[in-house]
């Protein structure tokens, strides 16, 4: 008998702090395919994590550290994908961003369509379907791995030990 060979692994690089500040949303990607192979893939991420510290923290971040001029331009792209996605109160994706739903009670998070619930009635947002909200996590890439059944979002969920 031969021995097939195992194709390898796809390795997929995701960083979930930047997942959770929407880095993996259309217009951020847009603005990051320009300047992909210009730069490393963690100065880009490093730059939009300022971007959108600015924009989540309504213009305010003390420590911001603005890049340098050979940097700006990249650097303005990404404020405006940032804008763009953290001014959009009809998209699901800025309710996910805004809305603080990762804080685990008990170690369970709600399900989506409590999370939808919320959305409109405690913070006066738009009516969104569960599956809609569940998407468009599943699209920023900030759902549990697969392999678990039910998926739950993940982001800031941190577990401290010691």
């Amino acid at each position: 008998m031969k021995r097939q060979k195992q194709k390898p692994a796809k390795k997929i690089r995701m960083n979930a702090t930047v997942a959770g500040l929407g880095f993996y949303t259309a217009p951020v990607q847009k603005a990051v395919s320009r300047w992909r192979g210009c730069l490393w893939d963690d100065e880009i991420e490093h730059l939009f994590f300022t971007a959108a510290m600015l924009y989540s923290h309504d213009g305010f971040w003390p420590d911001s550290g603005i890049p340098c001029d050979a940097r700006w331009p990249l650097f303005w792209d990404l404020l405006q994908a940032a804008k763009e996605i953290y001014t959009d109160k009809t998209s699901p994706v800025y309710w996910l961003l805004k809305s603080g739903f990762s804080v685990a009670v008990n170690c369970r998070f709600d399900d989506w369509g409590t999370l939808a619930l919320q959305i409109e009635k405690k913070w006066h947002g738009p009516a969104f379907q569960a599956d809609a909200l569940k998407q468009a996590a599943k699209r920023m890439k900030i759902l549990t791995p697969p392999e678990i059944k039910e998926a739950t979002p993940f982001f800031r969920a941190v577990t401290r030990h010691g």
